[in-house]
């Protein structure tokens, strides 16, 4: 794990005085679902506790429910974070998620009221504005505003609830969709789904919810088993690339490859944040899995990885061959 949150960065309310506990379990769950805590970091108790205002006890107790639900792990005696996603966990979640929230969106179609289908539209513009302008952390929180209107519209709370047990087990694994340019289908399944609600159509409200969940699960599963590096069926969304790299296995035939070659031969050294930059992503994303992705290719064509200081600070960078 990297990246300890301080208490400062957590977007939590004080917990107010009476039910600690349960006002903590939910301002962590809104944190998990709107992305507070993403894949490799690390947030420590004491901080959870300084944020919201209260001793340690009712964190520890609130972080004992939430890792029972397997929605986080224990780092260290002190600290917690997301679980690594098994590709067998990843598409057991996406199976039962199929089936329940499609069933959401269905009952979803006939109960919506006029004023949610107002307020979804603003959603939908707002999201497409986040995901113009780059501001990830905003899109994963309106994309889940967007979904969670919808389901909350079935009228069945019992069905949200098992919906909202499911998204906090993989939402977090959402910024690798982002990262990966997928917002682009996603807005035009968010915009078909609407158009289903507006229509009092639930097919094409279940169409539009199933080729959105399956979209972001065939992306998610490109990260879990990257071209050119073989069957890897234990593998972990959060702990391949980083194995992958460890082994030696080679990025001989990854889609990224060609790409990256071009960027190269004008290059001596280059940053793994400069590669994403000239493959259309993100380039804050270095250390997601995608940023540990070109630091494969980079080192299964020779290129070495040193550090060096630009600007009065140390960056990493990888080292052409003839140049290392």
């Amino acid at each position: 794990m990297s990246d300890t949150a301080p208490a400062s960065v957590l977007k939590v309310s004080r917990a107010p005085r009476g039910t600690l506990q349960d006002h903590v379990y939910r301002e962590l769950c809104e944190l998990i679902l709107d992305g507070g805590i993403a894949p490799g970091q690390s947030v420590t108790i004491q901080a959870l506790a300084d944020a919201f205002g209260v001793s340690a006890m009712p964190v520890r107790e609130a972080l004992q429910r939430l890792t029972a639900a397997r929605v986080l792990q224990v780092i260290s005696g002190r600290s917690i974070g997301i679980p690594p996603l098994s590709r067998e966990r990843m598409i057991d979640l996406r199976r039962v998620r199929l089936e329940v929230e499609a069933l959401a969106a269905e009952w979803a179609t006939a109960r919506i009221s006029p004023a949610d289908l107002v307020v979804l539209e603003g959603l939908l513009r707002r999201a497409e504005k986040a995901a113009d302008e780059g501001a990830r952390d905003e899109y994963l929180r309106l994309n889940r505003a967007i979904h969670f209107l919808i389901y909350r519209a079935s009228g069945s709370e019992a069905l949200f609830a098992i919906i909202e047990n499911l998204w906090l087990q993989v939402s977090p694994y959402f910024h690798f969709l982002y990262s990966s340019g997928n917002f682009h289908q996603a807005k035009e399944k968010h915009a078909q789904m609407l158009a289903g609600l507006t229509a009092r159509d639930p097919d094409m409200v279940r169409t539009g919810l199933i080729e959105d969940i399956e979209a972001a699960g065939r992306v998610l599963d490109s990260l879990l088993q990257p071209e050119g590096a073989g069957s890897v069926p234990s593998g972990t969304l959060a702990q391949f690339p980083a194995a992958a790299a460890r082994t030696g296995q080679a990025a001989a035939g990854d889609a990224w490859d060609d790409r990256i070659e071009a960027l190269l031969r004008e290059r001596d050294s280059v940053s793994v944040a400069q590669v994403l930059e000239h493959l259309g992503l993100p380039p804050g994303d270095s250390q997601s899995a995608f940023g540990q992705r070109v630091g494969r290719i980079l080192q299964a064509k020779g290129w070495e990885r040193t550090q060096r200081r630009i600007g009065g600070r140390p960056v990493r960078i990888y080292v052409a061959p003839h140049r290392a």
